[in-house]
């Protein structure tokens, strides 16, 4: 009779509690594993923006320091073919092209590498990019001219990447235009 009913009541409300206990545990190790998420994300991103501003202090510091070498190298290209007489045989004139071609190549990643320390826009849509894909896209980009130059770009073993994928593509454009 009603003992039994109490007891069915009663088994039944200590099963809704428990049952609310599991779901209090549960949602409480989901908050926990949303703050440790968070807290590895603050500390990726932190990590990362130090990275970024080493790198940014690096490419400053090697642009400017190239730079003068680099102009160093036309000069004298411009002071032999001045100083060395008309009549240079066509492996000499060859010889100084292509010194003065490996300048202006150098020259142009120095630049660029100037540009782009210059360019890094803040809030930039930082995230995980397979780098394959973005290889894939500045080739893409320069299909034109690699094949006018006959460039073959070998790509093996990439993997994933942090960061912003128009300022990764636009190194990869700065390194292609080089070659």
């Amino acid at each position: 009779g009603k003992p039994d009913q109490l007891l069915v009541g009663l088994a039944s409300l200590m099963g809704l509690a428990l049952s609310g206990l599991v779901w209090v545990s549960e949602l409480e190790e989901e908050l926990q594993l949303r703050r440790t998420t968070e807290q590895v994300l603050t500390e990726q991103s932190q990590q990362l923006a130090r990275v970024n501003r080493e790198v940014e202090e690096f490419l400053a510091v090697a642009s400017h320091d190239l730079a003068t070498p680099v102009r160093n190298i036309t000069d004298y290209v411009d002071f032999l073919r001045h100083d060395l007489p008309a009549d240079l045989t066509p492996e000499i004139r060859e010889d100084l092209a292509f010194i003065e071609q490996g300048a202006q190549r150098l020259e142009a990643l120095v630049s660029g590498l100037v540009t782009f320390t210059r360019s890094q826009p803040h809030g930039m849509n930082i995230q995980l990019l397979d780098l394959a894909d973005v290889v894939g896209e500045a080739i893409a980009h320069r299909r034109h001219q690699l094949i006018q130059v006959q460039s073959v770009v070998m790509r093996s073993g990439l993997s994933a990447v942090i960061a912003a994928r128009a300022h990764l593509l636009q190194l990869l454009g700065i390194l292609t235009h080089i070659c």
